[in-house]
């Protein structure tokens, strides 16, 4: 590393730690009868990306310096007795040489997740603050998790940042979870959409035991611009390789539409559903290598297919900022290949993630590869390149080009 990045490492680490007051010694003085541990983190991330017609076929060129640190308390004295605290501050510097005013850029400070969680005296747990929820096996999206669709696999060295929320769950049996959740969605306002309101959500999720478990969970949610909907996801164990995992959703119409902009077909009050099925395969490494397919009823229209900008608009952001009320795939039918090596080469400290993403209303690809080399315990390099090719006409090569980006992760 040469002086420049140590003094610009040492700046970031410096500058979460006076900005969040984590302090080791600060906190225990703050905060006694808590025992603390914590982990931290700094990633440097050099990006280069093409981006398609929709965005004027412009280039950016970024450097994203980030110090992660992650903090968990648990409080040892009897008037907290079993409440855990955890709170993960995320600081950057970040500079990008021709700044596209289509893609959001990233916050300098955010609380990543900040929340408090324990036990009720009936055996409940209840939790309270920022944090991200997941579920279900989808490997591109979760059809049933609309709080969160974006599981982060599309950006694999960025992280997806909690909301403001209230869960409560309590195990019915040894099998049997009942969940609930009370949250803001956080949502970025989208013409057309009435986005206000809390966002509310019940689950059920059952788990069984024996060679090959099961796992299955029934969903029922909405409110904060989104319509109510169900849904439903299961995974099951065929064997000691091979796990097969499915996961849909249902409702009448995506969000709720006001008078403010354009009418989606997504949103019309008529019944329905998005679902995915996988097939996954275990490697003796420890890695994967799985396929999955995908069916949208929410699509774009064709007519909406062809307003520029309006197919890129994610559920998620590129730096996983605020949600946006719309389904995450713009067209109809997908088709996912991804392969999972953490032992490449037979090697631990050598690994590869490679997925093609197939899209067939209007045929085309994009694909992504990263590799990873860990010289030692404590610092992973990562090369990472993605290539969009097909139709001129689909909503991936109209938005997204090639990618190659480079990051080093230091954990201190």
């Amino acid at each position: 590393m040469t002086r420049g990045s140590q003094r610009l490492a040492a700046a970031v680490v410096r500058a979460t730690l006076a900005g969040s007051s984590i302090d080791a010694h600060a906190t225990e003085d703050m905060l006694s009868g808590y025992a603390w541990t914590h982990a931290a983190m700094l990633q440097f991330m050099q990006d280069n990306v093409q981006y398609g017609g929709d965005f004027g076929s412009s280039s950016d060129h970024t450097l994203n310096a980030e110090a992660r640190i992650d903090v968990a308390g648990r409080c040892t004295e009897s008037w907290c007795q079993g409440v855990s605290a955890m709170l993960k501050p995320r600081v950057r510097y970040f500079a990008s040489a021709d700044p596209n005013p289509y893609v959001v850029q990233p916050k300098r400070f955010l609380w990543n997740e900040a929340y408090l969680t324990g036990t009720t005296a009936w055996g409940a747990t209840w939790l309270a603050g920022k944090r991200y929820l997941a579920w279900g096996p989808g490997l591109l999206f979760s059809p049933s998790n609309r709080l969160f669709p974006d599981n982060g696999n599309a950006t694999p060295r960025r992280e997806i940042a909690g909301k403001p929320l209230v869960t409560l769950s309590a195990n019915v049996s040894s099998r049997l979870t009942l969940s609930g959740v009370y949250a803001d969605p956080y949502l970025e306002p989208v013409p057309g959409v009435d986005e206000r309101g809390a966002f509310g959500l019940l689950r059920a999720e059952y788990s069984s035991d024996g060679s090959r478990p099961t796992t299955a969970g029934m969903v029922i949610g909405g409110g904060g611009g989104y319509r109510p909907y169900i849904g439903a996801y299961m995974q099951h164990l065929l064997g000691e390789a091979w796990t097969v995992g499915a996961e849909m959703s249902a409702s009448r119409g995506y969000a709720r539409q006001d008078d403010t902009g354009p009418q989606l077909q997504q949103n019309r009050d008529r019944l329905m559903a998005d679902a995915l099925v996988n097939l996954r395969y275990g490697l003796p490494s420890g890695g994967e290598i799985s396929v999955e397919a995908l069916y949208n009823g929410y699509r774009l229209s064709t007519a909406e297919m062809a307003i520029a900008r309006l197919p890129a608009q994610p559920a998620g952001g590129l730096w996983q900022t605020r949600n946006r009320p719309l389904h995450p795939l713009p067209e109809g039918r997908y088709v996912l290949l991804q392969m999972l090596t953490p032992g490449l080469f037979g090697n631990r400290r050598f690994g590869m993630v490679a997925r093609s993403l197939f899209e067939f209303s209007t045929p085309a690809n994009q694909t992504f590869v990263e590799l990873s080399y860990s010289p030692r315990d404590n610092l992973t390099a990562y090369l990472g390149a993605a290539h969009t090719s097909g139709s001129s006409r689909s909503e991936m090569t109209r938005t997204m080009g090639d990618e190659v980006y480079v990051t080093l992760e230091f954990f201190l």
